[in-house]
């Protein structure tokens, strides 16, 4: 639910809005790699901010815990993991931008950026089809603003 409210701040981010009507400005087809690059760490905050004010910690002991025969390794170590409520991708202690920042650049593996990375072009489709919104680029020439 936080991921979509936050949609429209990263929007502003890399300059573009949305809307349900037609407007005379460039509709925005797909993310570019550097818009991406622009909202992905933003995402992240927010990811981090959200657990830690829901009471999760880091660690990754879920990962460490023998799996019991016959169960599927994955739902154990998810369902391990939210009832801990302890994530290795998680932050303790007081957190800053700068902080997060360099977590989500010096420490966070390219899959999990991977997961930021599709989940804003998934987003742009899921809104298209379901809402009838569009997304448009604010306009470079200032003389059709």
């Amino acid at each position: 639910m936080h991921q979509v409210m936050s949609f429209s701040l990263y929007l502003n981010a890399i300059h573009c809005f949305y809307t349900d009507r037609q407007v005379d400005f460039d509709m925005l087809e797909a993310f570019s790699p550097e818009e991406i690059e622009c909202i992905a760490p933003m995402e992240h905050e927010r990811w981090v901010r959200e657990h830690q004010s829901m009471g999760w910690s880091h660690g990754d002991f879920y990962e460490q815990v023998p799996v019991p025969r016959g169960v599927c390794e994955k739902e154990y170590r998810s369902a391990l993991r939210e009832q801990a409520r302890c994530h290795k991708m998680a932050m303790d202690g007081e957190l800053t931008k700068e902080k997060i920042l360099r977590h989500y650049r010096d420490f966070l593996p390219e899959e999990e950026k991977e997961k930021d990375y599709q989940l804003f072009n998934c987003m742009l489709r899921l809104i298209r089809r379901f809402d009838g919104l569009r997304i448009y680029r604010f306009a470079k020439d200032s003389s059709r603003v």
